[in-house]
């Protein structure tokens, strides 16, 4: 932080794959979910944030800031390359992904295609019904279920299917579970990972 103020990225890249995830107790059953439409948040297994200055980054750390820079804050220019290494500022560098075999919860809206494929996308039904619990036929999608009076999900929800390698939030015991799906859903989690 710097005086009170978020600090700006100097270089972000992201990408993706589209996966398949399977249920904990039923293997058999594949839901497919663009990697594109992916938001990871309260990341633990996949996260890594390391300390320090340009000059002692890895070479290939160096090569992703130089190869990835952000644009510069409005009315200034970021410094060359020659200028980083020289400057003893920290940098902290941040890497959050989604682990292959890693547990994880998910949140966005259940899809099944004309050929029974199901497939996870970002929330677009009910979020009145989603909140309260109390769907009827709660198997069907929002598609099967129709859109009732024109209400939907929160904007956040439906920018994103939120995924999650905390294990914490599919214990049951954890009094913190309702209150980090929570934030989830109104948009005030660490979305970054």
């Amino acid at each position: 932080m710097l005086s009170g103020m978020p600090a700006v990225p100097v270089a972000f890249s992201a990408s993706s794959v589209d996966f398949t995830v399977t249920l904990v107790d039923d293997k058999e059953t594949c839901i497919h979910i663009k990697g594109e439409d992916v938001s990871l948040f309260d990341t633990v297994n996949g996260k890594c944030i390391e300390r320090t200055t340009f000059d002692a980054a890895p070479d290939s750390w160096q090569d992703f800031v130089l190869t990835h820079r952000s644009a510069a804050p409005q009315g200034t220019e970021w410094s060359a390359s020659s200028s980083l290494r020289a400057d003893e500022a920290t940098l902290e560098f941040q890497e959050a992904a989604l682990l292959v075999g890693a547990s994880v919860t998910v949140v966005g809206e259940l899809h099944r295609g004309v050929d029974g494929q199901l497939s996870l996308r970002p929330w677009q039904g009910d979020s009145a019904r989603w909140r309260a619990k109390k769907l009827r036929e709660p198997w069907r999608t929002s598609w099967e279920r129709g859109d009732e009076k024109g209400r939907s999900a929160p904007d956040i929800l439906k920018q994103k299917v939120f995924i999650s390698d905390d294990e914490q939030l599919l214990s049951t015991k954890d009094p913190e579970v309702e209150g980090k799906l929570r934030e989830c859903a109104s948009g005030l989690g660490n979305l970054l990972g």
